[in-house]
């Protein structure tokens, strides 16, 4: 390993804006070499050219510090291993390329910038001739090396850290017969510290094709273990490790930060510090809104001190609408005179050779600033300003009158130079609703606190900002108030009021009580004594004036009625049992409390109760009510013999049995009524009968609900009932042969039965095969067995059944089938 010295670039740029120049320092960087059988790598890229028939020419652009490493044309490697690769990562082929040629780059130095001596950028140029046919996913040609400079200052470990270059033919179903980018100049050899970039950093495509450019990552590649050259590895590649707060997309200290136009790829930015730096830039290629490929290039950015550099510099206007005397300042740097052109193009002595002018300029307007700095020799620079001239703007308004917190309304009239494009700010603090406007001349402006408010005006104008403010007062309330009281009787009502509130000054007092009220209204602040001659709700309102606000509060006061107990006491007559609704109408101006006494012994607090009278006769009903605020009393109202309650009959009714057969379905039924004219019976069934000592007979078996109804002279109605119910008879009878001979006669062999709920019938021949079997009390025996007539014989059956009686019974027996 030895030590060496950096390479270190110059731009060359137009001399147009400040340098901050220190003095004149010598440049010497000290590195460690990485190989002593490499060139320190400081850039390249990778593009390919589509000569037809599936052919392409490979290109690889390498660049090389010609001083660290081995500081000779024959240290750049005179073979490069290109990879070619599938999309899958796999490899097609290692192809060993010969360097084509190599190029020692020098600067082309500006006759005012002092180049350094030390500066050596060699440029080899590789030529690969392939044939690829089309495959899916397309191609990937990759070269790696190692190393970079150890002094570059964005990435972590660089003399540790490789490169790799690579280029992607497209999937043939992307694209197809394509030719890449690449760049069309040599990338910047050196940058000076403090001079801003112009650098034309575009590509070409001969293709046509769209062309989208941005700062991005670049790639590492191989290590100083094994630097190469090798056979490269296969996609996909690392991204260097950054140090922060460095990255690809901010890859260098700069301010303004270093940035490319994506449309031209012009790369511009001012470098504030001197060390070593990688860049990276993409193109990416669209053809027809398709992306097709992303073209990468890495080059080592050296920012260097460019000492006893001529740079004229006019600071940037600040300060607008100021009105039209302008006092320029002067930042060039390394000038002995100045020659000033202020921009009117009507006027020729619009100029001066001071160092910092004064000038009066003739009307509004934007001019064009010219500097030269050290006019007339061959190192002057010139420098270019825009400066806008306009007006003050002052914006003012007039304080307006003080007004009271509450109910304060305020309107605000905002002068100043304006022009109909003039556009208004107006910032009344969050204590205002609203809170701010865009009006020239806001009204209904409501401050909700007192005290004072700084309020802030702003017009804005020909890109001018100018704004004033002041203070707005808000004064504070006597905030009146008097203790809430509670009602009272219309009978000797008495009321004392005592005003108090929140005072500043000499304050004034005033009441209102109204028409109904003695006395009506009073200037004092205690009142006693105040009486109403009505029953109602009466406002009572007190207001204090104090320091110019008068602020009033206001109360109700309640009279309250004398009560009236009452109820709705119209007769009511009913049948036993009689249930009766009352309906309370009493009346009093507070909560009542209730007492009802039916008569009969039972009593209820509810205000409208229900009640029911169980026994017959008649009733008195009274109602007692009790207050205990407003108007306290107590009262009774009373309704004699107001319920009369009739005992009504009473129905009865006889049978004289409730079970019998549906054979014998006859019933007699008795009339037991008491105090009855009129009696109807229902027998269940359909029928009934005016005649409630009657019989009737029944057509079908079934339990039936017997009703008898009876009504008395009053109206009143009672009901009773009685259930009887209809058996069906209990049959049996089985006979002993049958022929199934298809005469239609005698055909099937089954048993004669009624009353019967549960049924099983079997048939077994002589050896005691059951033949047949059902649960069907209308299934018969046809003489057969699994579909073949059986044979003349006589057949033993077996019957089990259970009655409507519940009774469990057994037949067995025998049956003689002829034929």
């Amino acid at each position: 390993m030895c030590a060496a010295v950096t390479s270190v670039l110059l731009l060359l740029h137009s001399k147009s804006s400040l340098l901050l120049k220190k003095a004149y320092i010598s440049i010497l960087f000290i590195f460690l070499s990485i190989s002593a059988f490499s060139t320190h790598i400081v850039g390249g890229e990778i593009y390919y050219e589509y000569l037809g028939a599936n052919k392409y020419v490979v290109t690889m652009k390498l660049y090389n510090d010609c001083i660290n490493g081995l500081p000779t044309a024959i240290a750049a490697d005179s073979i490069a291993y290109f990879g070619v690769f599938d999309s899958n990562g796999d490899t097609l082929q290692v192809d060993v390329v010969k360097r084509f040629s190599y190029t020692i780059l020098n600067p082309s130095p500006d006759p005012c910038i002092v180049s350094p001596g030390n500066v050596c950028v060699s440029l080899g140029l590789y030529y690969d001739t392939i044939t690829l046919p089309p495959k899916t996913g397309g191609y990937y040609i990759a070269y790696q090396r190692c190393c970079r400079n150890n002094s570059i200052l964005n990435l972590f470990d660089p003399a540790n850290t490789g490169a790799t270059y690579f280029t992607h033919i497209p999937d043939p179903s992307v694209v197809t017969n394509n030719n890449s980018v690449h760049f069309t100049q040599y990338p910047p050899i050196f940058l000076c510290e403090g001079l801003p970039i112009k650098y034309d950093d575009s590509g070409t495509d001969p293709d046509n094709d769209s062309l989208v450019y941005q700062l991005c990552d670049t790639y590492t590649g191989l290590s100083s273990i094994q630097p190469g050259p090798v056979a490269p590895s296969a996609p996909p590649y690392t991204a260097v490790t950054y140090l922060a707060p460095y990255t690809g997309s901010y890859p260098m200290s700069s301010s303004p930060p270093l940035s490319i136009d994506p449309h031209t790829g012009f790369l511009t930015g001012t470098p504030d510090m001197i060390g070593q730096w990688v860049v990276g830039v993409c193109v990416s290629e669209y053809r027809k809104g398709v992306l097709i490929g992303t073209h990468h290039r890495d080059f080592q950015f050296n920012v260097i001190d460019c000492p006893l550099v001529t740079v004229s510099s006019i600071p940037s206007q600040v300060t607008f609408c100021f009105g039209d005397t302008v006092n320029f300042l002067n930042s060039s740097v390394n000038a002995t005179s100045y020659h000033w052109d202020f921009g009117v193009k009507s006027l020729t002595n619009d100029t001066s050779d001071l160092v910092t002018p004064t000038y009066v300029y003739p009307d509004t307007g934007v001019y064009k600033v010219m500097l030269i700095a050290n006019p007339g020799s061959t190192c002057a620079d010139t420098a270019t300003s825009t400066f806008k001239i306009y007006p003050e703007l002052l914006p003012k308004f007039s304080r307006p009158a003080p007004q009271c917190v509450f109910g304060n309304s305020y309107g605000f009239a905002g002068t100043g130079v304006t022009t109909p494009k003039s556009t208004f700010s107006w910032d009344f603090t969050s204590d205002a609703t609203p809170a701010t406007s865009t009006s020239q001349n806001p009204t209904n402006i409501h401050f909700s606190t007192a005290g004072k408010h700084l309020v802030k005006f702003t017009i804005s104008d020909h890109g001018c900002t100018q704004s004033y403010q002041d203070t707005v007062i808000v004064l504070p309330s006597a905030i009146p108030n008097f203790p809430s009281q509670a009602g009272q009787c219309i009978n000797n009502n008495s009321f004392n009021f005592t005003g108090s509130g929140q005072l500043t000054g000499s304050a004034t007092y005033a009441w209102s009580f109204g028409t109904h009220a003695t006395p009506g209204n009073s200037t004092q602040e205690i009142v006693n004594g105040v009486t109403f001659n009505a029953v109602g709700k009466f406002l009572v309102t007190f207001t204090i004036t104090d320091n110019g606000c008068t602020v009033s509060k206001t109360d109700t006061i309640i009279i309250y009625p004398l009560p009236i107990a009452k109820f709705d006491s119209i007769p009511q007559t009913g049948c036993r049992p009689y249930t009766a609704h009352f309906s309370d109408s009493s009346s009093a101006g507070t909560a009542i409390s209730y007492l009802w006494k039916f008569g009969d012994g039972d009593t209820s607090r509810s205000k409208s109760p229900v009640h029911t009278y169980k026994s017959a006769g008649k009733y008195t009903v009274s109602l007692t009510i009790v207050t205990t605020n407003g108007c306290v009393d107590t009262l009774t109202f009373t309704k004699p013999d107001m319920i009369i309650v009739n005992p009504g009959p009473k129905a009865g009714i006889t049978v004289d049995q409730t079970v019998t057969a549906i054979s014998d379905p006859n019933f007699i039924f008795g009339d037991k009524s008491l105090n009855a004219t009129g009696c109807k019976l229902f027998f269940g069934d359909g029928d009934s009968s005016l005649n409630c000592t009657s019989s009737h007979s029944y057509s079908k078996p079934g339990t039936y609900v017997v009703k008898q109804a009876v009504i008395d002279q009053f109206g009143c109605v009672d009901t009773t009932s009685i259930t009887v119910e209809i058996t069906p008879d209990i049959r049996f009878f089985i006979p002993d042969a049958f022929t199934p001979n298809n005469n239609g006669l005698n055909e099937f062999f089954m048993p004669v039965m009624d009353g019967v709920t549960q049924y099983h019938f079997m048939i077994f021949d002589r050896w005691g095969q059951l033949i047949f079997e059902t649960n069907d009390q209308t299934a018969g025996w046809d003489g057969t067995y699994k579909k073949r007539k059986c044979q003349q014989d006589v057949y033993v059956y077996r019957i089990e059944l259970t009655d409507i009686q519940g009774n469990n019974k057994k037949y067995v027996g025998h049956v003689t089938l002829l034929r």
